[in-house]
């Protein structure tokens, strides 16, 4: 991903952008990841996770700053592939949004 502002430059994204939402299972547990994108670029910008029925629980907090650093990672221009080699179990939720994000930035 390739961004014209200087390093440590954050892309902050627009107020309205589309956003692919799936829900799946961990461990015993469901949640809902969405991955927003830029309208501009169509490159993923953010991930907001949700844990499907304890709203406000432990797990469910830990899930939202996940995706607050995951997104601001991101638009700080972090490579999503490096993310995705360096600290995602494939099938943990941090995984699987870094999947979604791959697979949005190649089209």
């Amino acid at each position: 991903m390739s961004t014209s502002k200087p390093a440590g430059s954050r892309r902050r994204p627009p107020s309205r952008r589309p956003a692919i939402t799936q829900t799946h299972s961990h461990q015993g547990r469901e949640y809902t990841v969405s991955v927003g994108a830029d309208p501009a670029t169509g490159n993923p910008i953010e991930a907001f996770f949700h844990q499907r029925g304890k709203p406000g629980g432990d797990l469910d907090a830990l899930l939202y700053d996940a995706g607050v650093m995951l997104s601001l990672a991101v638009q700080y221009g972090t490579p999503i592939s490096a993310l995705r080699t360096k600290c995602a179990s494939p099938t943990s939720p941090i995984g699987l949004a870094l999947t979604m994000m791959e697979e949005i930035e190649n089209g």
